[in-house]
């Protein structure tokens, strides 16, 4: 009974669904938070540096979303859109949100501030 469980929530078809409704969560979410910001958010000008973690939030999302959709089974015949749409979200996200652009640099900061 709790193999059946186990095997139906981590099932192409809930993990696919669940994917897109926390990728599209995140997006209302940061549309929202950024709306927020614009009333009391200081204008920063981002170096190279920053946008460089940027590049690499959005490659790394990218690849990690496109295999999730390319090995699953679920949503088979709609692979290219759901894949076009889910890398315009990625990229407005890390690339035109300030909200999602500040929370990948804090947490990059946050990572390379960690003593071992």
């Amino acid at each position: 009974m709790v193999m059946d469980f186990l095997k139906c929530i981590f099932s192409d078809s809930v993990v696919f669904i669940a994917l897109h409704l926390g990728l599209l969560a995140l997006l209302l979410y940061a549309v929202l938070s950024e709306r927020k910001m614009k009333c009391d958010m200081a204008s920063v000008k981002r170096d190279e540096k920053s946008w460089n973690h940027f590049y690499l939030a959005y490659g790394i999302l990218s690849v990690v979303v496109t295999q999730i959709i390319s090995i699953s089974e679920f949503g088979k015949g709609y692979k290219v859109l759901t894949t076009v749409v889910d890398l315009a979200i990625l990229l407005y996200l890390a690339f035109f949100n300030s909200w999602f652009r500040n929370k990948t640099i804090s947490l990059v900061g946050a990572s390379q501030s960690k003593e071992e």
